[in-house]
């Protein structure tokens, strides 16, 4: 068990947090403790939540949907830290580097707001390891409102030369802008320290490394197929991680879905990889917005995918389904006797039904 680096200002209680770790045969990846060690080991995965907590920096899960722990570190201030004035903010872990070597920090962000704000700089967070220099841990300017991975403003972050054992990291804030009604600090959702030069993190892997019990589902919504005047299919994938999930679809006609129905659950098993999940709706009123987005749940909490929407066709005023424009002028439509007629004053060519 990997316990948090002890600070003597700290003004919360010890927590202990958890490391994964992969060896470079990707077949053989597990969780091991900071004594056993691993000398060909290339990855540390880590919970950006399970640090230890001082001052501002805390942990929520607003912006969770879509992370892969659920649970996400944040400033809740509004300090503004770009010369480093203060690092009373900050989670602090203590890590255990399994091989000698250069090693490199990613981090899986997500910034809430747009590039318009002022906190989306090309910075986010403060890094050090060891009490050494500060370094930056970026934010990608130009990726808003999304889970990615990043290092330091689309480069590699270099923590050094580190030595096999136990090493203190400490992130803070650069920037933050956390108001009640307004709640633009960047979040972290988990941490990666490797000496992989080439190695890009993903998603995928960061899920397989992590213990599934700490991993939410993997949620995305596709577009709606089979669009009627009073129905359509709604369609999704959703990829379990691991562990027994429940997943289902959340419509209404409100752009953000303040107010939704939701389909039967659907049982996805305990799985790894993305499943298909497809819903049916009916009783729809034609010709109106209908927006959705698909949802799932394990143990460890509920993730949503981004709302998509879908118009239903609209019902002509004298009943008819389907509806072209005539290739006839209007005054024609008059004299083509059972073979068309015209929709009331629409200028519409419709089949007979």
């Amino acid at each position: 068990m990997l316990f948090a680096l002890i600070r003597p200002y700290f003004r919360r209680p010890l927590r202990s947090a958890s490391i994964y770790i992969d060896g470079d045969n990707l077949n053989e990846r597990k969780k091991m403790s900071l004594c056993a060690g691993n000398s060909i080991a290339a990855r540390v995965w880590l919970p950006a939540a399970s640090g230890t907590l001082s001052g501002m920096m805390v942990v929520g899960t607003d912006y969770a949907s879509n992370s892969l722990v659920g649970t996400l570190a944040y400033p809740n201030t509004t300090e503004w830290n770009t010369d480093n004035h203060t690092q009373a903010d900050e989670v602090a872990y203590s890590v255990g580097i399994p091989a000698t070597g250069t090693w490199y920090l990613w981090a899986r962000m997500y910034y809430p707001g747009t590039t318009l704000q002022p906190t989306n700089d090309r910075y986010s967070f403060w890094v050090s390891i060891d009490g050494g220099a500060a370094e930056i841990l970026g934010n990608r300017k130009d990726i808003d409102q999304t889970w990615h991975w990043d290092s330091a403003a689309g480069s590699l972050l270099s923590l050094g030369n580190l030595s096999a054992g136990n090493h203190s990291l400490r992130i803070w804030n650069w920037e933050a802008r956390e108001l009640a009604g307004s709640k633009l600090s960047s979040r972290l959702d988990v941490l990666l320290l490797t000496r992989e030069v080439g190695y890009n993190p993903n998603d995928a892997d960061a899920a397989a490394s992590l213990n599934p019990v700490n991993v939410v589902p993997m949620v995305t919504t596709n577009a709606a197929t089979s669009v009627t005047s009073g129905g359509a299919t709604v369609n999704g994938g959703v990829n379990p991680n691991g562990a027994a999930t429940t997943a289902w679809f959340e419509w209404g006609t409100s752009p953000t879905l303040a107010t939704f129905g939701v389909t039967s659950n659907q049982s996805l098993g305990s799985g790894t990889t993305s499943q298909a999940v497809t819903a049916t709706l009916s009783g729809l009123s034609p010709g109106t917005t209908y927006y959705f987005r698909a949802a799932a749940s394990n143990s460890t909490g509920t993730a949503k995918g981004s709302i998509a929407s879908f118009s239903t066709t609209a019902t002509l005023p004298d009943g008819h389904q389907e509806c072209r424009e005539s290739p006839v002028p209007r005054e024609s439509s008059l004299h083509l006797g059972s073979f068309a007629k015209r929709c009331g004053d629409t200028g519409l060519q419709c089949g007979d039904r």
